[in-house]
């Protein structure tokens, strides 16, 4: 059997008196658990402060510390013994696509971790392709419970009457994703990546690498997100006074729902019969495609072809070959954000609309 640790010991017999005693009674001090238990006043005070954090205990100043009264947790039994049981703040309404994508199975895995934190029961709405964003203001009426929501849309073509109808349900919500902001909104809030930074310090990369002419393949969603990317690029060039013409942009454009690596393969064939020597591609599954349409056209990357990626690699990517370069912004640096903004007490000036800081990963696919 094994030995019982000494924090276990402790924590155990503080729950089965916080258990016992009525709210507001004594517990004992530390120096007296120190001696009934035979373990160190430094493990005491460590699982105390740890039960005071939970809400089930309280410190009164010169007073002890005793049984804590009213909501926030309390202790049930559990297959393990005694455990801590936290009341619930309400429920967080996860809004995203029905769709396989490691990217959006990333964000709502954050997501989650931070409802938990947060004290957070979950709730999922998966969008099908025919899904109207209208069905969140019925889930929302149908269910008293819910209290905020996480919105990560298919694209950010939204519409201003559809974000005014999202802000009268009257719930703080976040979308996380490029969608052109509207001043007049109150509950709905935006994060996103700062794109024309982001799609300038790409452009920078490449061109500081000698290339002077660059494709942009835009294989996700055609959107107030591509058209950020495009300017931020178009942007850059204008401030070098280097012809706009140097940017490639491809001449077929992605739509909702449609499968990003066979637009980008697509793309990228077209865009080899130009003179382009390095191309910027929206995400990973167009990169995949890209590199399989160079290899297929015995184009080497990054000796005949330089690639960058806009967004953030899947974790598969420490095995590729060549690893892609990439300028983006962390995915769970992002979610943190809005959960912070849905979930957390913050003052309302915090409550805007906010864009993340990209990171550049210079990886091996440029020369």
């Amino acid at each position: 059997m094994a030995t019982e640790l000494p924090q276990d010991k402790v924590k155990k017999h503080l729950l089965k008196l916080i258990q016992e005693l009525p709210p507001n009674a004594r517990l004992p001090t530390e120096m007296d658990l120190t001696r009934e238990l035979s373990v160190g006043r430094q493990t005491v005070h460590k699982v105390m402060s740890r039960l005071r954090a939970d809400g089930l205990i309280v410190r009164r100043r010169r007073g002890g510390s005793f049984v804590a009264g009213g909501k926030g947790a309390f202790v049930v039994e559990g297959d393990n013994g005694l455990q801590v049981q936290k009341d619930k703040k309400g429920t967080l309404l996860i809004v995203y696509p029905n769709w396989l994508s490691e990217d959006f199975w990333l964000k709502v895995n954050f997501a989650e971790q931070e409802a938990t934190r947060f004290d957070y029961d979950i709730k999922h709405l998966k969008l099908e392709p025919t899904s109207e964003l209208k069905t969140i203001t019925e889930v929302v009426e149908q269910d008293a419970d819910i209290k905020s929501v996480l919105l990560i849309p298919p694209d950010s073509n939204i519409e201003k009457d559809v974000l005014a109808d999202l802000d009268a349900i009257g719930l703080p919500i976040t979308i996380v994703g490029s969608v052109k902001p509207v001043s007049s909104l109150k509950n709905v809030h935006i994060i996103d990546q700062d794109r024309k930074k982001t799609a300038t310090l790409a452009i920078k990369l490449l061109l500081d690498k000698g290339h002077t002419k660059i494709g942009y393949i835009a294989n996700e969603p055609w959107s107030f997100a591509s058209q950020q990317f495009k300017k931020g690029m178009q942007n850059y060039l204008r401030d070098l006074n280097l012809p706009i013409r140097n940017l490639v942009l491809a001449q077929k454009k992605s739509s909702s729902w449609s499968l990003s690596n066979e637009v980008a393969y697509e793309m990228a064939n077209n865009m080899f019969d130009t003179d382009v020597t390095a191309v910027v591609v929206d995400s990973y599954p167009g990169a995949i495609a890209v590199r399989r349409a160079a290899y297929e056209k015995g184009i080497k990357i990054p000796d005949d072809l330089s690639l960058v990626l806009l967004t953030q690699p899947f974790f598969s990517h420490r095995y590729d070959c060549p690893k892609f370069a990439a300028v983006f912004t962390d995915r769970a640096k992002t979610i943190g954000a809005a959960m912070h903004i849905l979930l957390d007490d913050v003052d309302e000036n915090e409550k805007q609309n906010v864009l993340i800081e990209p990171e550049v990963y210079l990886g091996e696919s440029i020369k």
